[in-house]
């Protein structure tokens, strides 16, 4: 909880933010997510520049180099596609399985379509996410990463991620923002010694802890897209598409019996 309420507290100091509302949300039918890092974002090493702790273990490497080789030892560590897609899985999955987040656009057909989030090499183009229409998607959940890596002070360095998060629909019209920025510098948390993870063989002591503040920004983003006052129901999905996961077509009545039409008074959770 304190982890969350601290990126909370990050994520809503922006003027840009923008809640989203349950209105809003009732109009959606069938998301796509998306998530993409911009060219020059990552991983980058701001730890030897940024911290004279480590200036007698340096000896008479200059911290720019050392930063520049740290950053090599990053980038050998995560792929760009792993860093973009924890941030869609981890905040679908946080997701409750009921419309409209259960009938979002499958991940492969849209990383399929939109063949560049699968790029490593930069500079990558960014997605044409108006393609996603073909899929039948009427709005997109997206994910934006325009900065990434690890950061110290005092000798203790820690990953950190910084981008925006928004939902729009397809046909025009921004419904929900959410700039982001977590660093666990910032949050007293950094534990790391970035001369052990350039040692790392595995190459899982930075991945760890940026998979960490990763999953934070997907549970701040999953609890601000389920905004409260929504209808349960949603509409049935389009022409020729199978209904949403969980969402079986509903049996006739019984012989003489009419279709329920009792809803729950607007406003009311179901």
């Amino acid at each position: 909880m304190r982890r969350l309420a601290v990126a909370a507290a990050l994520l809503f100091a922006s003027c840009a933010h923008q809640k989203l509302a349950g209105a809003d949300l009732d109009q959606v039918q069938r998301p796509a997510f998306v998530s993409w890092i911009q060219n020059g974002a990552g991983p980058k090493s701001e730890v030897f520049r940024g911290d004279q702790a480590y200036q007698a273990r340096l000896k008479k490497l200059d911290a720019q180099e050392a930063d520049r080789r740290l950053a090599v030892k990053l980038k050998r560590g995560v792929t760009r596609f792993e860093v973009s897609d924890r941030l869609r899985a981890g905040t679908l999955l946080r997701l409750p399985k009921e419309p409209p987040w259960n009938n979002t656009i499958d991940a492969s057909r849209v990383a399929s379509l939109l063949g560049v989030l699968l790029v490593e090499e930069e500079p990558a183009p960014a997605p044409d996410i108006e393609e996603l229409k073909t899929l039948g998607a009427d709005a997109v959940v997206e994910f934006v990463i325009s900065s990434f890596g690890m950061r110290s002070a005092k000798g203790k360095a820690g990953a950190f991620v910084e981008g925006e998060a928004r939902m729009y629909f397809l046909k025009g019209g921004e419904i929900w923002r959410m700039p982001f920025k977590v660093d666990q510098v910032a949050q007293k948390t950094a534990a790391l010694d970035p001369f052990e993870v350039a040692k790392d063989p595995n190459r899982v002591l930075f991945r760890d802890q940026l998979s960490a503040v990763l999953d934070q920004v997907s549970e701040a983003a999953a609890k601000e897209l389920q905004p409260l006052r929504r209808r349960a129901a949603a509409a049935p999905p389009p022409a020729g598409e199978a209904p949403g996961e969980g969402q079986p077509p509903l049996p006739p009545p019984p012989p003489g019996q009419k279709p329920a039409n009792d809803l729950p008074p607007d406003g009311e959770l179901e």
